[in-house]
């Protein structure tokens, strides 16, 4: 074979619109799970905000449950102290870590279509 017949030339072609068309379905659905990605951030941070909320309260209350403890009589202390502690120990420790983002969609350089396309017809190039 010396060179591509036109037959060649021709699937050579519609490959290469069949790769195009493929390309844009691929960024047109890119496009919209990013989209949606953002929208899912963005509820995150409202999120984030209200945990962030709930961090501070159970801050609060561990001070109010270990100012009250203080308070007490060494007695009380004795008798009351360690359920109290363990109280202020399980509001404490809870988890309240914000939730990460969601990273945006990002595809590989889709140009296979132009890479084929470019392929030398014949030996000569």
């Amino acid at each position: 074979m010396d060179k591509l017949t036109q037959e060649m030339i021709t699937r050579r072609n519609e490959i290469v619109d069949q790769l195009h068309s493929g390309m844009e379905m691929i960024e047109s659905a890119q496009d919209e799970v990013n989209r949606k990605i953002e929208t899912l951030n963005n509820a995150i941070k409202i999120y984030n905000g209200s945990l962030d909320k709930a961090d501070k309260f159970a801050d609060e209350i561990v001070g109010e449950i270990e100012g009250y403890i203080a308070n007490k009589s060494e007695g009380w202390k004795e008798e009351n102290g360690d359920k109290y502690e363990s109280w202020a120990t399980e509001w404490s420790s809870i988890n309240l870590q914000p939730v990460d983002d969601v990273s945006l969609v990002g595809m590989e350089d889709l140009d296979h279509a132009t890479e084929l396309s470019g392929l030398p017809q014949n030996p000569e190039g």
